[in-house]
């Protein structure tokens, strides 16, 4: 199968800054007074110079075709700078000269009022993030001549529901029409490249991952791309896959072999779909956030996937595998593996009946099933996966059997499958590893019988001569799922003991002090022989939670973990003439 997506990995903190300048120097820029305003301008050629920002107050303005230094030399302005009105917040209409032929990355970002702007006719290219968060803008004409769309250019235009593309476009970047209102769209004949995630923020399940796009034409003559059986979606000819579809694509053309990474996610109107015979392969995420798709058809005669039983899912015949699934999908009982993010993003779910032969769920199976209320995990599951139920945010309950051993485990370190599940309760048997588990995320945990069930496989009551056990309920802790990358553990040494004799209360180890952006210990102190107060330096930004780590061996071999936050902790149950080593880690929002 193509398209499987790579495990997130656990990562210790990692603290990264992006920063977004707001203004910049250059030793080329000059300024000069206008009659219409204040300009900067950095001159870029013999006779050329670009705006670089704008420092009057009019909000509507029109851009000057020359610039004149205190030398009285003129240039013509030929582009507009990077970040040239960059949160000019009060403009609302722009003419820009005819000469000018580039507008920089961010040149109008956060420009909320802009309604209008006109461009001019020798303009070629539009930079990165452009017009982002020009919440007022309703719509542009680009005129022919212009080749290149940079990445994310109408990002967050709520308001933006037109576009004319002129026949010259050759490149469309990434994420160019994310959270925007756009209804329908045109791709010219000359396009030949169009980036990820044109509609959707991929991997975005929040609200602004939602689409209205319902109409998508190609232009015959495109050799690039087509639009065949006006199916609505954008094809990539050469290999058949489907790149993109819309609200309206609810049957897929003969003759598209892949439905792509992401094809209809944020299709919030799509309610059916029917998959044809030529398909023989399905990447992932593809029906993330489509609400209200409850109907899924596999064509009898496809060799490769079947929708068995009226199941609403894309089943792989061979494997007996569920690759996606919807709001609406009843995994038939001869199914025994659920792909990689099957059911992504599908916040129409509620509920869920998984097939006894399961023996693992798999990394990011749930991920963002805002919907899904309760969950129980056949017997027999012996692995839950990286981000398996993250984002679930209105799951309380799921049963875990004493035969699931490992959570979110990635190079043998666990993970907490269920963040964002502010309200869960783990229903479990006694001695089963979720009650480690649950502890170790201080998660609240139950050995009674889930709500609404007559019975609890694997329920094990506790002895007669002790009260029926409540549920417990530690300080909830939030953990994210495994980042994309990692940094070392911070490593702890270990200090030799004083003197030879073994001493009469714990001793507590301090890790050598770390870089900065990663937790350090500031003090352990030792209370009453058996419990030992973990401080650190400060609070981390970014973090959700801490985790320390305590063992009596350096190695940190038998460790055991407990989570908290805030900046400190207490473990207690120390045992007295025991040395003990301490380590502690920040989890990433």
């Amino acid at each position: 199968m193509r398209g499987k997506n790579k495990k997130k990995m656990l990562a210790y903190l990692l603290v990264l800054s992006l920063s977004l300048p707001l203004g910049f120097m250059n030793m080329g820029v000059k300024r000069v007074e206008a009659a219409d305003g204040d300009w900067n301008y950095e001159i870029i050629g013999s006779d050329t110079a670009k705006i670089t920002g704008y420092t009057g107050n009019e909000t509507k303005i029109q851009i000057p075709e020359t610039i004149t230094d205190t030398n009285d030399t003129s240039y013509h302005v030929t582009a507009l700078g990077d970040y040239a009105f960059l949160g000019q917040s009060e403009l609302e209409e722009i003419t820009i000269p005819e000469g000018v032929t580039a507008i920089g990355i961010y040149a109008f970002c956060g420009c909320m009022k802009l309604t209008d702007i006109q461009f001019p006719a020798k303009l070629k290219s539009i930079g990165n993030f452009a017009f982002d968060s020009c919440t007022s803008l309703t719509g542009v004409e680009l005129p022919e001549g212009v080749t290149t769309l940079g990445a994310n250019v109408f990002y967050h235009c709520t308001s933006f529901r037109n576009i004319k593309l002129p026949s010259t476009l050759e490149s469309i970047g990434k994420k160019v029409f994310v959270d925007t209102s756009l209804q329908s769209l045109t791709i010219p004949k000359n396009v030949s490249s169009i980036g990820d995630g044109l509609f959707n923020g991929l991997d975005d399940f929040g609200e602004n991952s939602y689409i209205k796009i319902n109409e998508i034409v190609v232009d015959e003559e495109n050799e690039t791309y087509d639009s065949r059986d006006n199916c609505n979606a954008i094809i990539e000819t050469a290999t058949d896959t489907l790149l993109y579809g819309s609200n309206s694509t609810s049957k897929i053309p003969e003759g598209v072999k892949i439905i792509g990474r992401y094809a209809f996610s944020g299709c919030k109107d799509l309610e059916s779909i029917e998959i044809p015979s030529t398909v023989n392969d399905v990447e992932g995420h593809i029906f993330a956030k489509c609400s209200n798709l409850s109907k899924i058809t596999v064509s009898s005669e496809n060799r490769t996937f079947d929708s068995r039983g009226d199941c609403n899912g894309i089943i792989e015949t061979a494997s007996n595998m569920l690759v996606s699934g919807c709001k609406a999908t009843k995994i038939p009982a001869d199914v025994n593996e659920i792909q990689i993010s099957a059911f992504s993003g599908c916040d129409g779910l509620t509920e869920i009946q998984l097939p006894s032969g399961m023996q693992e769920i798999k990394d990011m199976t749930f991920l963002g099933c805002s919907g899904l209320t309760s969950v129980r995990i056949p017997s027999g599951v012996r692995s839950i996966g990286i981000s398996a139920f993250s984002r679930c945010s209105s799951l309380k309950s799921v049963y875990i059997p004493a035969s699931v051993e490992k959570f979110g485990e990635f190079a043998g370190e666990s993970s907490n499958v269920f963040p964002g599940c502010s309200d869960l309760v783990i229903y479990t048997a006694t001695g089963a590893k979720a009650v480690e588990f649950a502890e170790e995320y201080d998660i609240p945990y139950s050995f009674e019988k889930m709500p609404g069930e007559d019975d609890t496989p694997g329920f094990t009551p506790p002895p007669d001569t002790t009260p029926p056990p409540q549920v417990t309920q530690p300080p909830q802790v939030t953990a994210t799922p495994p980042a994309s990358q990692t940094t070392p553990v911070p490593q702890v040494t270990a200090t030799p003991a004083p003197s030879p004799t073994i001493p009469p209360s714990p001793e507590v180890i301090k890790p050598q002090e770390t870089k900065p952006g990663k937790a350090v210990i500031k003090s352990l102190k030792n209370k009453s022989g058996k419990k030992v107060t973990v401080t650190l330096s400060r609070k981390i930004s970014g973090a959700a939670g801490y985790q320390v780590a305590y063992a009596t061996k350096s190695s940190m071999k038998q460790q055991k973990k407990k989570g908290f936050k805030g900046t400190s902790i207490t473990i207690s149950g120390l045992k007295k003439k025991k040395t003990y080593y301490f380590r502690v880690r920040a989890y990433m929002k």
